[in-house]
């Protein structure tokens, strides 16, 4: 019998581990795993962070993205501007070109901005490339030349300009605070007739011969070379770093009321600078860095263009004269309690010339006997003198010469009508328990900040009730208007002049309050208008006179003040509304702006302990 052999499949063995062999290999599994996770938690967070810091969107400008690191470059750029500001500033006091206190009121303006920065720095930018972009729509470029320029200006050192000044300045009567408006206006047309003079040909030096009133200016207004740094008032300076050699300015008014012109007699360039070029190539390429300039560029030329036009123009102007009465609004007293008020003057004499530690110095403190000694020094002087106004005008001068209140100093001593209740109660006393006439030299008297010396100038009704008496008398037909002005009108710059506040546009009145410049210019001639509250006081406008004339240098200040912002607001309002100008989320992880790096530029505040 035969027997048939059946193939055999032989079984493989199974794998198998011991238990101490299987949980080794189980936990080596899990470790290399654990690894690799983490790893990629650590790759995750390290992109996460870096797109959080460099790619993260911030904003978008007319199809510019904002980013982080284009954020952070601008800082970085601003930052260097900073302390190269910073360190021509002390450059400039070790020269003697300005005195320590004016450099140390720089440094803290450039400390201020510094500290600003984070803050400022993405707004800005997005106010730049914005302002680029309304510059190309309305046709204004930047070349190559141009970019090329403005870098071989901003890399090299400082710049020195030999410049020359006319200061005409308005004159002030005895006892007054400051200037009449008629005042201001001749001062205005004598610098006009100045300006013309140049304009015909004059030479600059017979010109500052016959007008300038600056007595202190060295060499006639020759004030040799100068650097951005120079306490020059500001517009005069700013205007005279952007002219040509051998250019003349407009007429132009300072805060200080004086008109200036200037001319730039000489330029010397600043040498090459490369540790600032080395500082901008270390914190951003130089592409980025010409980007800037080339927004800056066209951001500036657009501003320019749209200020020239408001001061080429010759609008349609009401002259106006106005009275004003403060601390009451035509619909409510702002005043406080309908109460009389008493308008006057004061000089303070602080122990220690400290009002803020006088009330907790002893009443035996020698400072006290000092401090009413010289209070009465000074009135001894005045009661000496017999002719009033020259008394007044001389009390004015003490009181911005010595007083220790600097906010009514700077004023001559003017308080203003004020009620009892916001003068110190004893000079309350005095004013309001004591009948006195009007413009009279009152004290010493103590009170808890010092001895003052006081000029009552005189006691009024509640701001309400007289008020309400113009309000009657403007209705009366054919009324008084120069007696109106007299006898109401707290604006002691127009009130010996009628009120007049001279040339005004629709616009800038409008600016003044909303509204003001369509409803004023609605009247006619001689009209005047119903009481309109403007701030916290209440105005009366009469219309003395209506013209098409040209921008004044007056005119000019306040257009510089606010005619460019108003202008470009409107246009980045309507941006943001309809999505040209886009955000991202307002400011992202808790507050944190996309930093910047001060390197190590940054100087110590020197402070008014300059040499």
């Amino acid at each position: 019998m035969t027997s048939r052999l059946r193939p055999t499949t032989r079984r493989r063995p199974r794998f198998s581990l011991a238990d101490e062999d299987r949980q080794t290999f189980l936990v080596n599994v899990a470790f290399i795993g654990v690894i690799i996770l983490g790893l990629l938690i650590l790759v995750g967070a390290g992109a996460l962070a870096y797109w959080e810091a460099n790619l993260r969107p911030i904003a978008n400008v007319g199809g510019v993205e904002l980013r982080p690191d284009l954020v952070r470059d601008r800082q970085n750029l601003l930052l260097l501007r900073l302390n190269r500001e910073e360190n021509q500033i002390v450059q400039a006091r070790a020269e003697d070109e300005i005195d320590s206190a004016t450099a140390a009121q720089k440094i803290n303006d450039v400390a201020t901005r510094r500290e600003e920065l984070g803050f400022t720095a993405e707004e800005d930018l997005i106010d730049i490339i914005f302002k680029s972009q309304l510059a190309a729509q309305m046709g204004i470029t930047v070349s190559a030349e141009d970019l090329a320029q403005r870098e071989a200006e901003e890399l090299s050192g400082v710049e020195r300009r030999h410049v020359q000044v006319i200061v005409i300045q308005p004159e002030t009567s005895e006892g007054a605070v400051g200037p009449t408006f008629a005042q201001q206006r001749a001062a205005l047309e004598r610098a006009e007739q100045a300006r013309a003079a140049l304009a015909a040909g004059q030479a600059f030096e017979d010109v500052a011969e016959q007008y300038n009133d600056d007595d202190t200016l060295p060499n006639g207004g020759d004030l040799g070379f100068i650097t951005r740094a120079n306490a020059l008032e500001t517009t005069l300076r700013q205007r005279l770093f952007q002219l040509a050699e051998g250019e003349v300015t407009p007429v132009l008014r300072g805060d200080d009321a004086d008109y200036r012109i200037g001319r730039v007699v000489e330029i010397k360039p600043g040498g090459d600078d490369p540790t600032f070029r080395t500082e901008i190539e270390q914190r951003m390429s130089i592409e980025r860095y010409r980007q800037f300039l080339e927004w800056e560029i066209a951001a500036e030329r657009l501003e320019r263009q749209v200020m020239q036009e408001a001061l080429d123009a010759t609008p349609e102007q009401l002259r106006l004269a106005h009275i004003r009465l403060e601390n009451v609004l035509p619909d409510e007293d702002i005043a406080g309690d309908d109460e009389d008020q008493v308008s006057y003057s004061e000089i303070v004499y602080a122990p220690n010339d400290d009002m803020t530690t006088a009330p907790e110095l002893d009443e035996d403190d020698p400072a006290w006997g000092e401090a009413e000694a010289e209070a009465e020094a000074a009135a001894d002087e005045l009661r000496a003198i017999e002719d009033q106004a020259e008394r007044l005008e001389r009390f004015r001068e003490i009181a911005r010469e010595i007083s220790d209140n600097e906010t009514t100093a700077v004023d001559g001593g003017e308080v203003g009508a004020v009620e009892r209740d916001i003068m110190p109660s004893d000079i309350g006393d005095l004013l309001f328990d004591q009948q006195h006439g009007d413009e009279t030299l009152l004290g010493p008297v103590r009170a808890d900040a010092g001895w003052y010396l006081v000029w009552f100038h005189e006691r009024r009704d509640p701001p309400s009730q007289r008020l309400e008496q113009l309000r009657q008398a403007i209705q009366q037909p054919g009324p008084d208007w120069e007696a109106l002005v007299t006898e109401y009108s707290d604006d002691t710059q127009s009130r010996d002049g009628g009120g007049e506040i001279g040339w005004w546009t629709q616009s800038m009145l409008n600016q003044i309050s909303e509204g003001l410049g369509d409803d004023l210019f609605e009247l006619a001639v001689n009209a005047i208008h119903e009481p309109v509250g403007i701030g916290n006081s209440t105005h009366v406008f009469k219309v003395l006179e209506r013209d098409s004339r040209p921008i004044d240098a007056d005119q000019a200040r306040f257009i510089r003040s606010s005619h460019f912002e108003e202008w470009y607001s409107d246009r980045k309002d309507q941006a943001e509304q309809d999505g040209t100008i886009r955000r991202a989320d307002e400011v992202p992880d808790g507050g944190e702006d996309p930093g910047f790096d001060e390197g190590g530029d940054g100087l110590e505040d020197p402070g008014g302990d300059l040499p």
